[in-house]
């Protein structure tokens, strides 16, 4: 969870508090570590001495305004939780519920297809002609915090799929032999795989590490590293079931 790797690591170098500035006109919505707690002005900046600019991917849609994250609470909190989020996470997507989303009225919801916000309803939606139970579950209000980095404020679903399924490195780059048969797509459901003959896997890549080869060709055909083709998801033949595609 980046959340809980950002803070830990501040956590290790002596920062207790996390805050994200309103702006001003060299400093805008700027997510900021204090060692002491520090104080917000009228203009919304907050001050003190020993701190540090914070870089994010919206990991803390949460901090905002006069919100004063204590960074050591947080910590144990997620560290507390985190076992529970593994555990729904791994049922949600067993069930492909792969998105989660909050409601402007706080409510949590786990999506088959990816959701966009509608902000005059306040609420997240799809565009489909299938009932509401068919492609998203309400998850349940004492479970709100589990999921505590998903705000409305949120620009967009929080995709789960990665969680659920760890990615093995070293399965891809040890055990699984060249040429094996895989299913491989740029997007986390599998009825969207096509197939492919593995090429290897590119650590150097930043989100689409597996490699197949082009045009059906193989190791055999196939020396040239422009014949390989980037995909962010991958399955072997026998993790898949036909049916579903």
């Amino acid at each position: 969870m980046k959340r809980l790797d950002i803070l830990t690591s501040l956590q290790a170098v002596g920062y207790r508090w996390l805050v994200r500035d309103e702006g001003t006109q060299n400093i805008s919505n700027s997510l900021t570590a204090y060692e002491q707690k520090p104080t917000r002005n009228e203009l919304g900046c907050w001050s003190d001495l020993g701190y540090k600019f914070v870089e994010e991917d919206q990991c803390f849609p949460d901090v905002q305004g006069d919100v004063l994250l204590d960074i050591n609470q947080e910590v144990w909190r997620l560290t507390e939780l985190l076992p529970i989020r593994k555990h729904l996470t791994k049922v949600l997507v067993d069930n492909k519920a792969i998105y989660v989303t909050r409601d402007i009225d706080d409510n949590l919801f786990a999506w088959k297809q990816e959701p966009y916000k509608d902000e005059y309803e306040g609420e997240w939606v799809v565009d489909s002609d299938c009932l509401g139970h068919e492609v998203c579950e309400c998850i349940p209000h004492y479970l709100s915090d589990v999921f505590r980095d998903v705000q409305w404020c949120s620009h967009k679903p929080l995709l789960i799929f990665d969680e659920g399924r760890p990615l093995d490195k070293n399965k891809w780059i040890n055990e699984v032999p060249i040429n094996s048969r895989v299913y491989v797509s740029y997007f986390p459901d599998v009825t969207t795989a096509v197939k492919g003959h593995y090429a290897g896997f590119d650590a150097l890549n930043p989100t689409e590490h597996f490699m197949t080869y082009k045009a059906g060709t193989s190791e055999w055909t196939s020396k040239d590293e422009k014949g390989h083709t980037h995909w962010k998801y991958c399955w072997l033949a026998e993790e898949v079931d036909e049916s579903e595609l």
